[in-house]
């Protein structure tokens, strides 16, 4: 996969709390996609260094046997610096390491997904709560409002009450 579509991906782990609509209904989709390539990118890894496994023993039995010909005593140490040496082993050598940095660029990537999910569930969650408490603020408000109007209309009766009395005791 281009760096281009990694990058795109990379983009997507930011989420937008003013569209968490859209970001609930793309997690699933893009963290498939992101696993699969994960995926593609620890097969080609494993099958790289496969291939410098095969490659560096089949090189290394050449050294050995020339060296036995030659009656050329190697330690260990020698031999494993002929073998990076060699043309094939450098170059796959290269190649295996750029993949496996894809391979953990790509697990980054795909661990980014799963925390994202994680907070998408918490966003959620903090979002019905706030809704909740909203709900229950407007609720005490009429509450308040219903204890004022109340708490006014007894006193408009206790002081009508009042005048009535002072009235007729006057």
């Amino acid at each position: 996969m281009s760096i281009v579509s990694y990058d795109k991906f990379r983009a997507y782990v930011a989420i937008d709390g003013d569209d968490l609509d859209t970001s609930l209904m793309e997690q699933p989709e893009m963290y498939h996609h992101v696993s699969e390539q994960h995926i593609f990118a620890v097969a080609t890894r494993d099958h790289l260094k496969l291939e410098l496994d095969e490659l560096t023993a089949e090189l290394d039995q050449e050294i050995r046997q020339q060296a036995a010909e030659d009656d050329e005593k190697l330690t260990e140490g020698a031999i494993s610096n002929r073998l990076k040496l060699k043309p094939d082993v450098k170059k796959l050598t290269r190649e295996y390491l750029v993949a496996k940095g894809e391979a953990e660029k790509w697990g980054a990537l795909k661990e980014s997904f799963s925390k994202r999910s994680d907070a998408l569930k918490s966003l959620v969650s903090l979002r019905i709560g706030e809704r909740r408490d909203l709900a229950l603020e407007s609720g005490a408000g009429q509450t308040r409002n219903t204890y004022v109007a109340d708490l006014a209309e007894r006193n408009r009766q206790a002081a009508a009450e009042l005048r009535r009395n002072r009235r007729n005791k006057g």
